[in-house]
């Protein structure tokens, strides 16, 4: 077989990689799963890390050039050996991150987004999740890209006033594909380095209803239900309830109808945190479950800024205990609550 040359390409401005993602995603469509997902995960990986082919190809122990003959799909070696490797990289990638990631807490509202996520994928289908910001959506959703790696997810983050050209943006950068093409040509490479073996994940959609036209909101949401629908991966779409107000009662509803009926799965979530969700939290700091004055400063904070100022508490408390080499308790979280709390005041003059 003679090897195909592709010119090489940068991937997050930079030359690393001879090849995009939407050539790997189809060099190694016919390769058996779990070859084709530890290749995959290779490429997508290490691209996504910053990291060249050369350093990945160090990384699995093996020469540049078989590795890059590997993802285009036409090393005449021995591939479960290349894979084993892979397997063990990608092993030891886990251990660092679990040691390394932010505290992540598996609340109840991550559960339901996981098996959503699960859902979508399986069933080849949209799902749209909705819920105010400061619940948990992101972490959950990140989380889950994580899980299943950048080989198997896209996560798109939409930007803020969205226009095409910038969703196009996020999705190549999701994709390893370069993002310096014209932007039909980026769009097909981005269709190909996506197939129904992938999740993607299209967060903060809310955004999308921010752009000062409505014609370019209606045309950023006819591309991502396009994507779908030639790729038929899972897709979930995420957004605060503003996105969901516009989609089911806007003044865009009928133009959005075929992406709104694409949705089967659909999952609102509560207003706030759930308290299991917030004594799971609490419980990852090493403490029990709040009471008294404890438990209604932990609602204040919940219901007025979400879980992400919760924890914020919890990390200042928990610093504040370690200065001054005390057990960590709620007095400490209490404690520094009220300190934000009165420098957010300003002091009333005397007469």
């Amino acid at each position: 077989m003679n090897e195909v040359v592709i010119p090489e390409m940068p991937v997050h401005g930079k030359m690393l990689w001879p090849m995009g993602g939407d050539h790997v995603m189809q060099a190694t469509g016919n390769l058996p799963d779990r070859q084709r997902d530890l290749v995959r995960w290779l490429f997508f990986h290490s691209a996504g890390k910053g990291l060249s082919m050369a350093e990945a190809a160090d990384a699995i122990g093996y020469d540049p050039t078989n590795v890059g003959r590997v993802m285009r799909g036409v090393y005449a070696g021995n591939m479960d050996k290349v894979c084993e490797a892979i397997e063990r990289l990608k092993g030891i990638e886990e251990q660092r991150a679990n040691i390394v990631k932010t505290r992540f807490v598996l609340t109840t509202v991550a559960k339901r987004i996981h098996a959503l996520c699960d859902l979508a994928l399986i069933y080849q289908n949209i799902a749209l999740v909705y819920g105010d910001s400061q619940i948990g959506k992101t972490e959950a959703l990140l989380e889950r890209a994580r899980i299943g790696g950048r080989g198997a997810v896209r996560y798109i983050r939409l930007p803020a006033a969205a226009s095409k050209q910038g969703v196009l943006h996020a999705f190549a950068e999701a994709c390893g594909v370069c993002a310096t093409f014209k932007l039909d040509l980026l769009y097909e490479r981005i269709i190909n380095s996506i197939d129904a073996n992938t999740l993607v994940i299209v967060d903060e959609l809310h955004l999308a209803f921010e752009t000062y036209q409505e014609k370019v909101c209606v045309k950023v949401l006819a591309m991502i239900r396009e994507i779908y629908d030639r790729t038929h991966c899972g897709m979930i779409l995420c957004g605060t309830n503003v996105a969901r107000e516009e989609i089911e009662k806007g003044k865009l509803k009928l133009t959005l109808e075929q992406l709104r009926r694409r949705g089967i799965f659909r999952l609102q979530l509560p207003r706030v945190a759930p308290w299991s969700d917030r004594v799971a939290i609490a419980a990852s700091f090493g403490l029990e479950p709040p009471e008294g004055h404890a438990r209604a400063v932990v609602d204040e904070i919940v219901q007025s800024s979400g879980l992400r100022a919760f924890t914020s508490f919890l990390q200042a408390g928990g610093k504040m205990a370690a200065n001054r080499k005390e057990a960590f308790t709620w007095a400490h979280v209490v404690r520094a609550y009220d300190t934000v709390k009165a420098y957010s005041q300003f002091p009333a003059e005397r007469g």
